[in-house]
């Protein structure tokens, strides 16, 4: 008989037929899977938890008046360690872990240059304090302490050494979860509902026994507390919903306004025809064309005129130096070489002044040039 062993493999190296090819890692879904992306499912959820709290609030009112010790112990809502308080921790640990979720996906926004991110983080870890609160009485016993340890005596017996502080940390982190989350509407809906029910939970729980019945008390306090974690939980993840729909570019862009642009070149003229205008005609305001060619430069027309301004002062100098007069005027169609002609003439000329050099004369013609030029232009 011969005996076969195992073939063995190496640890990098995947067994053969050991699991199927749908245990394999790409099929498996990820946990941004379980985020819904419809509405309707969200309502759906939203619909069980309600009737979910529903349930528990009536049993408690069951309860209450002929259940046994044990039974009504469960189903007491105010009661740690029973079917509300599990229910209300839960609700909290799924908040933190959507909050988680939010914070994984947050963190690569390549808008968010000052790390608001991080406040998921802070949410996460303030819903673990909330689930721990509703599983143990943790809250009281650090009331406890606070006032042993303080000497005060605070209206509300033990409430205001827990509710001041804690409220205060739950304010701040709030504050700054309305601002990231400010571009979802119903997130902000909900958030606003959530915090709505919590001080309504908190006012009828320690205000209401003087004008309710303490079982009716405890059932519209601690249903509004329940109904308070579940809206936070729908709040977190709405916004969950609305970033992955962002990253897959499923929401709709809100295009913003255009800004009023003035008019780059617009003239005001009026109608003109072979009479006069009359008074009450309006004037018409007109868009000139492109132009073929940009405008000259303004330090074109500064070294024009510059150059004018020169000529002038050259002319004059050697008009005074020369001291005689020109005979005739000049006509406005004579051409450089009548220009020339001329000036050989006044430079030949020797009464009452000096004889013009050659580079002086040309000096001069080249002025004028620039002069006449600087005039058509």
């Amino acid at each position: 008989r011969s005996a076969t062993s195992p073939r063995s493999t190496t640890p990098g190296e995947a067994s053969v037929g050991t699991y199927a090819d749908a245990a394999r890692l790409e099929n498996h879904r990820r946990v941004s899977d379980f985020v819904p992306r419809r509405l309707a499912v969200v309502a759906l959820l939203t619909a069980l938890g309600t009737a979910a709290i529903g349930g528990l609030v009536a049993l408690h009112h069951i309860a209450s008046g002929s259940a046994s010790g044990s039974v009504a112990m469960a189903l007491d809502l105010r009661q740690h360690g029973s079917i509300a308080s599990w229910l209300s921790a839960m609700l909290t640990m799924w908040t933190a872990a959507a909050a988680l979720l939010v914070y994984s996906l947050r963190r690569h926004k390549q808008s968010d240059y000052h790390g608001r991110y991080r406040i998921w983080l802070w949410t996460a870890l303030a819903a673990l304090g909330m689930s721990l609160c509703s599983a143990a009485p943790v809250h009281q016993l650090m009331a406890e302490q606070l006032a042993a340890r303080t000497s005060w005596h605070l209206p509300g017996g033990m409430l205001l050494f827990w509710l001041v502080p804690l409220g205060t940390v739950l304010a701040v982190v709030l504050l700054r979860l309305v601002l990231d989350v400010r571009s979802s509407r119903l997130t902000l809906t909900a958030l606003s509902l959530t915090v709505a029910a919590h001080v309504a939970g908190l006012v009828l729980l320690h205000t209401g026994r003087t004008a309710w019945s303490p079982t009716v008390t405890v059932m519209a306090g601690v249903g509004s507390q329940l109904t308070a974690n579940l809206l936070l939980l729908l709040s977190i993840t709405l916004f969950a919903r609305h970033v992955l729909l962002d990253i897959e570019g499923r929401l709709p862009r809100r295009e913003r306004a255009a800004a009023p642009t003035k008019p780059t070149a617009t003239t005001t003229s009026k109608t003109t025809s072979g009479d006069t205008k009359s008074s009450g005609e309006t004037a018409h305001r007109k868009i000139d064309p492109a132009h073929t060619t940009p405008p000259a430069p303004a330090s074109e027309k500064v070294v024009s005129r510059r150059h004018r301004e020169e000529a002038d002062e050259e002319e004059q100098w050697y008009d005074s130096n020369r001291g005689n007069d020109r005979k005739g005027v000049r006509k406005s169609g004579r051409v450089e070489e009548d220009d020339e002609a001329a000036d050989d003439e006044d430079s030949d000329d020797q009464s009452g002044g000096r004889k013009l050099s050659k580079a002086e004369r040309k000096r001069l013609r080249r002025l004028k040039a620039q002069q006449r030029e600087s005039e058509f232009s």
